[in-house]
C-alpha cells in the first residue's frame, strides 16, 4: 500500500458515487462539480511565517498545519487538508456538538501514537486543544522529524488534557471498510 491511506477517502467517495475504475488518486481537479453551494466556506489568506521556535519551518506541510491550527483556534469549525472529503456529515456533526474537539488516528492499527493533522474539529472558538498544539509548534519545533509536531505532538496532548480532545477513528476512517476493502490498493 504505496499511498497510505490518503488514498482512502478518495476511493471511497468513488464508490460510493458508483464510478467504474476508480483511480489510484485523487485528480487535481476542481470540486465546484460536486458542491453546489460554498457559502459556509470561509477561506482565510496567511502570510508563511517561516519561523517558528528559532526554526526554518522546512515543509510547506507544516506550514499549512500551523495556520489551519490558527484558524481554528480564532474561528471553531472544521480544518481538513486538501484530500479529506466529508461525504455525510451527520454523525460528524453530532459527535462534535458533544466533544469540545474531535480527531483520530493518523493510521489506525499502524500509527497508533499520534494524531492525523488532516483533520480537526472544534465546537468553539478559542478551543484549548489547538492552542496547545500551537504553543508546542512555537517551543519545539523539529523540522527533521516529519509526523513529530502535527502527529505525535498532539498525541501527547490528547493524553496529557484529555478533555481538550475527542478521539475517534470512526469519523474519517472506518476500520471494517478499510479491511473489506484492501484488494483497491494491491496494485498500487
Amino acid at each position: 500500500m504505496r499511498h497510505g491511506w490518503h488514498t482512502l477517502y478518495h476511493m471511497s467517495e468513488y464508490i460510493r458515487l458508483r464510478k467504474k475504475n476508480p483511480a489510484g488518486h485523487w485528480p487535481n481537479t476542481s470540486c465546484n462539480q460536486r458542491i453546489e453551494d460554498w457559502s459556509n466556506l470561509q477561506l482565510f489568506p496567511v502570510r508563511l511565517k517561516n519561523f517558528t521556535a528559532g526554526q526554518r519551518i522546512k515543509d510547506i506541510q507544516h506550514e499549512a498545519d500551523i495556520a489551519k491550527l490558527k484558524a481554528l483556534y480564532e474561528c471553531g469549525g472544521l480544518v481538513l487538508d486538501f484530500d479529506v472529503y466529508i461525504l455525510n456529515g451527520t454523525l460528524l456533526r453530532h459527535k462534535l456538538a458533544t466533544s469540545s474537539c474531535l480527531s483520530y488516528h493518523e493510521d489506525p492499527g499502524e500509527y497508533n501514537d499520534r494524531l492525523n493533522a488532516g483533520f480537526l474539529g472544534c465546537l468553539e472558538p478559542k478551543a484549548e486543544f489547538p492552542k496547545r498544539v500551537l504553543d508546542v509548534y512555537g517551543r519545539d519545533y523539529r523540522p527533521k522529524e516529519w509526523a513529530c509536531n502535527s502527529g505525535e505532538q498532539p498525541f501527547r496532548i490528547m493524553h496529557e488534557y484529555p478533555h481538550t480532545v475527542t478521539l475517534d477513528d470512526w469519523i474519517c476512517n472506518e476500520p471494517e471498510w478499510i479491511r473489506r476493502h484492501m484488494d483497491l490498493y494491491a496494485n498500487d
